[in-house]
This record gives C-alpha cells, structure tokens and sequence, in this order.
C-alpha cells in the first residue's frame, strides 16, 4: 500500500502516466480542463491520483482556477496531516508517491556503507530500485566494481533533502 499524500503544482499526460505505471490510480478528475495540479491521496478504498483546480459542485461558488487552489492550499493547511507539497518538483512528487509498504519498486534507496573491490569506503550512493525488492540488485549503475553493505529506504524527510538540494 502507498503511504503518503502529496501534491504538484502541475499536470501533463506524461505525469499522469508514470503515475499509473508506479500503479498509483488515475481519477477522470485529473484530466479535466481546469485541473492543472495533481495530488496523490491514500484513501481506505485506494490509492488515486485526482485533479485539482477544477470547480465542482462543492465549491462552485469560485469563479476561477486560481480562487479553487487557493482554497485547497488553505484547506490543506488546516489539516491534521497536510498534504506534502512537491511544489513543481516531478522527481521528488513521484519518489513520494512511490513509498509503498509492499515492494520496493519505484523507491529511492541509500547506503553510507559501500566500498570498492579493495574495501575501501565510497561516499554515500542513492540508487533507485527498479525491480519489486532492492534484494535482486547485483551490480548498481552498471558499477560492477561497488558492493553494498548496507541500505536504507529514504524517508520522505530524506527524498525531500536530497530532491530539493
């Protein structure tokens, strides 16, 4: 099951469907006119991607796009557990996105333990893990000559860090 809400302050096709590929569901709200950000619920029923921006009938008493976001960044504010905001940052928006409880696939890992054929320390290495568990990875970038002694699964603090630095 994905684990965190965020939102970004964009929407194309291309997003949607890396989205979708990370298995993360598309609502029909996301490709409506006006929806012109993109936010990642976790909801008891699932996991959707919808559109915001749009006005709907909740909040049709808007008259443009931009009083809508104003008042979902507000509404978000007021929250116990606010959405994450990606601002327009897609890397760090789908690595968010990908935290998932039950596989590793799309997820950003680090280590501060690799070291060379002559076991000499390498600094610390991300890696992004494109296979259902980290475990399956033999070799990382290509680099046959790195091993890994020890990883951990960034946190969203840590995605947030090392995407915004």
């Amino acid at each position: 099951m994905f684990t965190n809400a965020c939102f970004i302050r964009k929407n194309t096709k291309e997003l949607r469907d890396k989205l979708s590929k990370m298995g993360r569901r598309i609502c029909v709200s996301a490709d409506f006119e006006d929806s012109i950000w993109l936010a990642a619920y976790n909801h008891d029923n699932g996991e959707e991607v919808h559109g915001i921006g749009y006005i709907d009938h909740d909040i049709s008493s808007f008259n443009n796009t931009d009083e809508v976001l104003n008042y979902f960044l507000e509404e978000n504010k007021k929250k116990s557990n606010p959405l994450i905001d990606c601002e327009e940052n897609e890397d760090l928006f789908l690595s968010i996105c990908a935290l998932n409880d039950e596989t590793d696939k799309n997820q950003w890992f680090y280590s501060t333990g690799w070291t060379n054929y002559n076991g000499e320390p390498i600094p610390d290495k991300w890696v992004f893990c494109d296979q259902d568990t980290l475990e399956h990875f033999a070799f990382v970038n290509n680099s046959p000559n790195t091993y890994r002694t020890g990883w951990k699964k960034a946190t969203v603090e840590e995605l947030i860090y090392h995407f915004k630095k």
